[in-house]
């Protein structure tokens, strides 16, 4: 049986699936983060249903000001993956 699955693209505010908080001052960089939480609700729920999530590293500020952080997309899939339960 020939299983169809379909892309989409989330970002960090979707769903509240990661939040932010400003990286350590080394240099002005703007508005660069890390990872604070990562919420995987609304990850889990679209691959219950065939979907395949495509995230891209923006999160939201832990603090509500809505303030969007980059992140490193690295960390990102490696905090996604351990809240996820991921093993090597």
């Amino acid at each position: 049986m020939l299983m169809l699955s379909c892309l989409i693209g989330l970002d960090g505010l979707d769903g509240g699936l990661l939040t932010a908080r400003p990286s350590p001052k080394v240099a002005d960089l703007g508005f660069v983060g890390e990872v604070a939480r990562v919420d995987p609700i609304i990850f889990c729920s679209l691959i219950d249903t065939n979907h395949i999530p495509v995230v891209t590293s923006i999160a939201v500020a832990v603090e509500d000001s809505g303030q969007p952080y980059s992140i490193n997309a690295d960390t990102v899939a490696g905090e996604l993956a351990a809240a996820l339960g991921a093993r090597s």
